[in-house]
This record gives C-alpha cells, sequence and structure tokens, in this order.
C-alpha cells in the first residue's frame, strides 16, 4: 500500500534516459551516472505489492477499483475530521471522491485542509446549508446519500470531512482517482 513516484532521468555520459521509481515525489535517490530528473507522475501498489490498475488521461488518473479510504459509524451529530486518501503522497492533487452517509437530517462535506469550517445553520434545518455541502433532510429515520466530489488534497493526501446531522453519522469516503496539479 505505497506510493511511488515515477522520473524521467538521464544518464550524464551520453543523454540517454531512463526511468525511475521512487517514495520521494520531490528528491529521488539516483543511480550512479545519472543527472538530472523530471517527475511524470505516480502510481499506488496494494498491500501485496501489486499496482493498483488505472485509467489515465492527461494529468488525470482514475482508478480502475475505487479505493475505500474511510468507513466511520457514529461519527457524532456534529464533527469535523483529517481523513488521508489514496491521492499520491508528497504532491497536492485534485482528488475525486466518492462520499456518502448516513443518519436522519445528515449534512457532509469534503473540503481542503487549512480551508475554513463552515457554518451550518442549527434548529434542526440544513436546508440552507446545502451551498455548503451535499445532504437530506425529510422527517425518515434512516437517509442515505452518496455523490461524487471534487476536493484539493495537500501533500499528506489528507482533506477535511465535515458533518452534521439530526442523529449520528456514519460516512464513507472512497478514492475514484485524481488529476496531478503539482
Amino acid at each position: 500500500n505505497t506510493c511511488y513516484h515515477v522520473f524521467a532521468i538521464r544518464k550524464t555520459s551520453d543523454g540517454s534516459g531512463d526511468i525511475l521509481f521512487s517514495l520521494s515525489a520531490t528528491a529521488p535517490t539516483m543511480p550512479t551516472g545519472y543527472a538530472g530528473f523530471r517527475r511524470i507522475s505516480s502510481i499506488r501498489t496494494d498491500g501485496g505489492g501489486v499496482i493498483h490498475g488505472f485509467i489515465n488521461y492527461g494529468r488525470k488518473f482514475t482508478y480502475k477499483t475505487p479505493i475505500r479510504d474511510a468507513y466511520v459509524t457514529g461519527a457524532g451529530t456534529s464533527f469535523t475530521t483529517t481523513t488521508t486518501t489514496s491521492t499520491p503522497l508528497g504532491v497536492r492533487t485534485n482528488g475525486i471522491y466518492n462520499i456518502g452517509a448516513s443518519g436522519n437530517g445528515s449534512l457532509l462535506l469534503a473540503r481542503a485542509v487549512g480551508s475554513n469550517a463552515v457554518t451550518i445553520p442549527t434548529g434542526g434545518v440544513v436546508d440552507e446549508a446545502f451551498l455548503a455541502g451535499y445532504g437530506m433532510n425529510t422527517n425518515d429515520t434512516i437517509e442515505i446519500f452518496s455523490i461524487q466530489v471534487e476536493c484539493l488534497s495537500n501533500a499528506a493526501s489528507q482533506i477535511i470531512m465535515q458533518g452534521q446531522g439530526g442523529v449520528s453519522i456514519t460516512y464513507v469516503v472512497t478514492t475514484l482517482g485524481y488529476e496531478e496539479i503539482e
């Protein structure tokens, strides 16, 4: 379950090129006789060392099999938590996620680390807060929603999940892919 950064590298003696995989996004350990590098992209492996399949177009990567990063039951009726996602470590990306929640009157927001918390109106009515996130507000005892969102991740692959509900919320965050922005 590791992120490797892929670099094009140049051989000093004749200028020929090669490819290097590194855990570092900015300072790869170069083999002897090579100087000069440029980061191309990243790949992720699973717990067994197998590369997660992906579809690539330009700087956008979509996982062939989405990766569930968080499944939190009983998060509370009002919470803000940092969630680590399956975007590349060491670089900022525009993560593409599926977020879902269940709980009466629930509202869920994915936002960038460092952004300000959203003030959600109190009093059991979250209709006005839909501008801040995604949610449902009916009189049903169990509500479930799921939606695809994009959110900037930091270099530690983290985003902030903020939620509020009439009952303790259960939520899930699944990484569908990402777009490299650095």
